[in-house]
């Protein structure tokens, strides 16, 4: 049986690892678009969180909105999306964003994480996801006729879905998470119907299985792939696959003029623009076309002359050798200091915190949840943060002496907001320093308190009340 997940997320900014859902929505639907289940939870801020007045601005909301008494907390909510995110048992699922899988996926992950849930929703070998607008992108490309593409003031294409939609009869309230993903569903259902051949290669690419069946063939057989791209202009590219690294791949753009055989050369080229030398991750939905499908979708056939050039670099068995030592190093640099959030793919839990992460979950009251003794330190750190984040709302009453020992195994993530403007997650200095406007700056003095990071607000503000302070000296 096959279902169909739209979602969509709203945050606090855009920090993959630090800032927060605020609303998560979503829809499952079965084969014929029949809605089965649905979701739209709004979440209350944490503590630590600092929403950036932009994001504010992009889901019409304010400050005050987020810390609503009534809405449910970051670990009530991530309970509740891990169970809609869960297929049953023989269901195959298939998770469908718009612009989602880079940064949404990513987001609701570390969510998940934060809160000791599952974080790995859709990353399973038999799980399906896709990203429709790198679908829209390629229909675009290779069907113009099929959607109607809408225009900005300049002449440009918008492919952004609040302006494809309603250009394609589809009504839609932007920016807010469940509406969004209804609005998903109903485009994904359109390009289905006017260019189906586009949801048959999406649904075989976001399966990361077929993918590293595809590019393990390449490499096997020497048959080049084309690899669709748009980022500035269309672009199918033609690949000759080398060599793989687990999900990774590097495939050689058989029209460059020339290029290093040095595996150090390649791997300093590698996630840059303008190289030769193209990395395709199994798991992260890249579109791939054999021959046979691109001559159908493209109407076009590898030249005569790239054949060949594919021929001799398979041949070249030093060569490979070098690709492959390129694609096995670590050309992605890791955070100094990194925060629990940035440690997600640092290793899984052992067997006796698996345990204790379920009784932590199963427990009755916050004092249970309070004594199970976690050993990895960022399960430790993440436990002390949804503890006390019950204590700041009201939620939980713990001995002092319980809550300084929490406070202390968490710090890092409690002095967030009073760090410096260059940290890597929204501060009060960096929202102040991009502008924060007298609203956001009166209520951030009534949450945090009075504090030197308020120096640099206007004089008016250093004088206000600090009224509905949050908790944070615990």
């Amino acid at each position: 049986m096959l279902e169909y997940t739209f979602y969509d997320n709203e945050a606090t900014g855009l920090s993959k690892r630090h800032d927060q859902v605020t609303q998560f929505g979503g829809v499952t639907c079965d084969e014929s678009f029949r809605v089965k289940d649905s979701i739209s939870q709004f979440v209350r801020l944490l503590p630590y969180v600092v929403p950036h007045p932009s994001a504010l601005t992009v889901t019409r909301k304010t400050a005050w909105d987020l810390c609503d008494p009534t809405l449910v907390s970051d670990y009530a909510a991530a309970r509740d999306i891990s169970r809609f995110l869960t297929p049953k048992r023989g269901v195959t699922r298939v998770f469908v964003t718009y612009n989602g899988i880079k940064y949404d996926d990513e987001l609701l992950r570390t969510m998940l994480y934060r809160n000791l849930q599952d974080p790995y929703f859709n990353s399973g070998r038999d799980s399906i996801k896709i990203d429709l607008l790198s679908v829209v992108r390629l229909v675009v490309a290779a069907a113009p006729e099929a959607l109607v593409v809408p225009r900005d003031a300049d002449g440009r294409m918008s492919l952004r879905l609040e302006n494809l939609c309603p250009a394609n009869g589809i009504l839609l309230e932007a920016h807010d998470a469940y509406h969004d993903s209804v609005a998903t569903m109903r485009l994904f259902r359109l390009v289905q119907e006017k260019a189906p051949w586009a949801i048959e290669l999406a649904l075989e690419c976001g399966s990361a299985k077929r993918v590293e069946e595809l590019l393990s063939s390449s490499i096997r057989t020497g048959e080049p792939v084309f690899s669709f791209t748009s980022f500035g202009n269309p672009d199918f590219a033609p690949l000759a696959i080398m060599a793989s690294d687990g999900k990774k791949y590097i495939g050689v753009d058989l029209r460059a003029d020339a290029f290093t055989e040095d595996g150090g050369k390649i791997a300093e080229q590698l996630y840059k623009p303008g190289t030769p030398f193209q990395i395709v991750t199994s798991n992260k939905f890249p579109l791939l076309l054999n021959a046979g499908r691109m001559r159908a979708v493209h109407g076009a056939e590898l030249s005569e002359s790239l054949r060949e050039r594919a021929n001799e670099i398979n041949n070249k068995t030093a060569f490979r050798a070098a690709c492959k030592d390129a694609v096995s190093r670590n050309t992605l640099e890791k955070v100094n200091d990194a925060a629990s959030e940035e440690l997600i793919y640092d290793g899984f839990f052992e067997g006796d915190d698996k345990r204790r992460m379920a009784a932590f979950n199963g427990a009755s009251n916050w004092i249970e949840r309070a004594k199970v003794p976690f050993a990895d330190r960022r399960l430790k750190d993440f436990s002390a943060r949804i503890i006390l984040d019950a204590v700041a709302n009201g939620e939980a009453a713990l001995p002092a002496d319980i809550i300084r020992s929490l406070a202390i195994d968490c710090s890092e993530a409690l002095c967030r907001p009073f760090a410096t403007a260059t940290s890597r997650h929204t501060t009060i200095a960096k929202c102040i320093e991009d502008g924060a406007d007298d609203a956001w700056l009166e209520w951030a003095r009534g949450r945090y308190g009075d504090h030197p990071v308020f120096d640099a607000a206007p004089q008016a503000m250093k004088s206000a009340p600090a009224t509905g302070q949050i908790a944070f000296a615990f």
